[in-house]
């Protein structure tokens, strides 16, 4: 007897396991950039907006090997799937920073990656996204030590965490494709 061709589908291994069944990874964890090793230092951004359909999410590193080292920028943006819990990259920027460009950064970030409890927020994956603005996550890295804040754009300190990433985006994502202060489509 044949089965109806949608059942063979609805029962096919690789179809269940080309659609992870957890909650949607955070933007900063997907897997649109390499895994970095635990020798390199890194200042890493991930903005969410809870209100846009469909969801895109904005992730930045500033990465370098060594204090003595040039760093590289990169961003990708991404988007939600509608239907499957991961994301599609929908562009990717790289370029060589300047080592003086990373320590401005880090002395930028600084404040915020360690700062007072009462801005942080824990990532509990039930809760899914930020229901009121964008979701804020700052990860900052050395050999031997991570940090790790969430916050949301709504926080009294949320922009002062955006604001240096979306200059150094500014820099080599176009116009046309930029978001705005709220890592949102423009226009929207």
């Amino acid at each position: 007897m044949l089965l109806p061709l949608w059942f063979m589908l609805l029962a096919s291994p690789a179809q269940a396991q080309s659609c992870p069944t957890q909650f949607l990874p955070p933007a900063i964890d997907s897997t649109a950039l390499p895994a970095l090793s635990p020798f390199v230092f890194a200042l890493e951004f991930a903005a969410t907006p809870s209100r846009e359909y469909p969801g895109d999410a904005w992730v930045i590193r500033v990465s370098r090997q060594n204090v003595r080292s040039d760093a590289r920028l990169a961003i990708v943006h991404l988007r939600r799937q509608i239907t499957c819990n991961r994301y599609d990259i929908i562009a990717t920027w790289d370029q060589a920073l300047p080592a003086s460009d990373y320590l401005r950064l880090a002395q930028e970030i600084a404040p915020y990656s360690d700062g007072p409890r009462d801005v942080a927020v824990q990532r509990d994956p039930t809760q899914g996204m930020t229901l009121d603005g964008t979701e804020l996550v700052l990860r900052a890295q050395g050999p031997g030590w991570k940090v790790e804040r969430t916050l949301n754009i709504g926080d009294r300190v949320g922009p002062d965490v955006g604001m240096p990433f979306h200059r150094l985006a500014q820099r080599l994502v176009p116009p046309e494709a930029m978001p705005d202060a709220e890592w949102r489509r423009r226009g929207r």
